[in-house]
């Protein structure tokens, strides 16, 4: 069994814990995780100390190199800790996971700069589940093309800042793939829909309670319907899927890739 090597940046966070938790108890029958690396931002209070109760230290960003003694950076900072990342990287000899959103155009044409010298993967969601909708909903547009009105809901908890959703972004990008002539996004509140129309694909939002994410696809055409369906119950999906595509990226030539490359 071989040994991949992962460091985590935004170790700290809720996300970056969860992925240590689901470090402890991933299987695979080829690979072997282990944890040698934590990084967090350059004014954390607690740079320098050891991360939880294992024996390693916690790094700043500032210090990370294009040399590191680990084989994936796993990035769940935030979208300021992933602009700060690209700042001190240009040819790293690991590959990059980046789980942050609302990424800025300018920190991803510098991450599609790095991807030129490895591996790069960037999703707006993590869960395996999502990246498989995501590949039936293009196969479903390519099929139905302009027979079909489509809509999106995308519902979250009362503290998601985002409106829509990366996710729900994510879906419209897999739906417009499958279509001959894609289609822009109208955005409505939740009961608040417009006329679905063929031109464009409804995005209804909902922010409610503490969901953690819970997005439908429909596909209207003539007498019948199509709903494809995705809920998350635990953050733990997307730390389980961040590692799944660390043992997929690591067999992968450089370049630039998101989690519905990895399932086929």
């Amino acid at each position: 069994m071989k040994l991949l090597r992962v460091a985590i940046y935004g170790a700290h966070g809720r996300m970056g814990v969860a992925t240590y938790n689901a470090l402890q108890s991933f299987s695979h029958s080829q690979y072997k995780l282990s944890l040698t690396s934590v990084f967090e931002h350059n004014a954390h209070p607690l740079l320098g100390s050891s991360f939880l109760t294992l024996p390693i230290k916690l790094r700043s960003c500032a210090t990370l190199q294009d040399k590191e003694n680990f084989d994936v950076l796993i990035d769940f900072s935030g979208k300021h800790g992933t602009s700060d990342l690209v700042n001190h990287i240009k040819k790293p000899n690991y590959s990059l996971i980046v789980g942050s959103t609302m990424i800025s155009d300018k920190t991803k044409l510098k991450l599609k700069s790095i991807s030129k010298y490895t591996k790069v993967l960037i999703s707006s969601n993590m869960s395996l589940g999502v990246a498989v909708l995501e590949r039936n909903l293009t196969m479903i547009s390519s099929i139905l093309q302009d027979m079909a009105s489509i809509s999106i809901h995308d519902t979250h908890h009362i503290h998601k800042i985002d409106a829509p959703s990366g996710t729900a972004l994510s879906l419209l990008g897999a739906v417009n793939r499958g279509l001959q002539v894609p289609r822009s996004p109208l955005i409505a509140k939740f009961g608040k829909n417009k006329p679905l129309s063929k031109k464009e694909i409804s995005i209804a939002i909902e922010r409610v309670g503490e969901v953690i994410g819970d997005h439908s696809v429909s596909f209207y055409f003539g007498h019948e319907k199509i709903t494809l369906t995705h809920q998350a119950f635990d953050r733990s999906v997307f730390a389980e899927g961040a590692l799944f595509a660390a043992t997929k990226l690591h067999t992968k030539k450089n370049g630039w890739f998101s989690l519905a490359d990895l399932i086929l």
